[in-house]
């Protein structure tokens, strides 16, 4: 007799048809719990980062990364981090994870003006800059060592 086939067997029938293999809605209630108990901001921003994919499970692994920070950095620190990601706007483990490694969510970040509000500075040069025909009437135009095709004030108006 010859070897024997090797029988493959299939656990399909208990696994939901609206999860990926290995993911079911038990693993994302445990997220949200553990997400929660870090604290608010943390439970937040596993929420953002599951509502705005295309399909929640693709934010599984990003939210589970982001929990298991709490071990090395502690809660506290994540929960700061946390919450410095939802103000700026990144919604990524890498982001949180940079946060943390730079010790920004001990920093309060930058609030852009609200009531829009130009900023003044002498290297703004502002929008009539960009709307021109040329270069502006104060710039003298330097001669790069390379020919450019693109470059900072050529207008194509």
């Amino acid at each position: 007799m010859g070897p024997q086939p090797v029988t493959r067997v299939h656990d399909l029938g208990t696994r939901r048809s609206d999860a990926p293999y290995g993911y079911s809605s038990r693993d994302v209630e445990r997220i949200r719990r553990q997400a929660a108990s870090i604290g608010p901001a943390t439970a937040a921003l596993c929420e953002l980062i599951l509502e705005r994919r295309p399909h929640p499970e693709q934010g599984f692994r990003a939210c589970l990364g982001i929990v298991r920070l709490a071990r090395p950095f502690g809660a506290d620190r994540l929960e700061a981090a946390a919450t410095r990601a939802i103000e700026i706007g990144t919604l990524t483990y890498g982001s949180v994870r940079s946060i943390l490694d730079n010790k920004l969510d001990r920093q309060t970040a930058q609030r852009s003006p609200v009531n829009g509000v130009p900023i003044l500075h002498p290297n703004i040069r502002g929008p009539r800059y960009y709307h021109c025909s040329a270069y502006p009437s104060n710039a003298r135009p330097v001669k790069p060592a390379w020919p450019l095709r693109h470059g900072p004030g050529l207008c194509r108006t």
